[in-house]
């Protein structure tokens, strides 16, 4: 079981007061990772599995290695480093975080456990850039509870 809060908000549009709600759902145990869920995790575009989360997705979920981009076994892969291992710019991470987003969107079936891209870091990009990416998603997406004040 993963354990979840929800935050709610009320979008109204423009000259009419009825309003939507959006739910974006957390998790608060980074140690637990949902199996039932698609595991969203930070790749390289040389398609190696060899980092924590990388690792997990390959080992648990079935990454396959050499597949840097979308979704193998039960997981979906966003490039966040090149294929030297080096970080993409944020405009690279941001396209390839619309592509996921419009493959979850399709997906509304399907539930993801989005991981911290930015752990991928050592020294780089803070939760807010990365977790700002992410405005948009559905209530299939369930992110880090450390996004939830760049989420609202």
């Amino acid at each position: 079981m993963i354990f979840c809060t929800a935050e709610h908000r009320v979008i109204k549009k423009k000259g009419s007061d009825m309003g939507k709600r959006l739910k974006h759902r957390y998790y608060n145990d980074p140690d637990f990772v949902d199996t039932e869920k698609v595991f969203v995790f930070g790749s390289n575009l040389a398609g190696l599995h060899r980092e924590a989360h990388n690792e997990l997705a390959a080992k648990s979920f079935g990454a396959e290695v050499g597949v840097y981009l979308g979704k193998t076994g039960n997981s979906y892969a966003i490039p966040i480093k090149n294929r030297f291992i080096q970080p993409l710019t944020l405009n690279q991470i941001k396209t390839y975080v619309a592509m996921f987003q419009q493959f979850a969107a399709d997906q509304p079936d399907m539930l993801f456990h989005i991981a911290r891209l930015e752990m991928g870091f050592r020294k780089g990009y803070k939760s807010w850039q990365i977790a700002t990416m992410f405005k948009g998603c559905g209530k299939n997406c369930f992110f880090p509870h450390q996004w939830k004040p760049y989420l609202k």
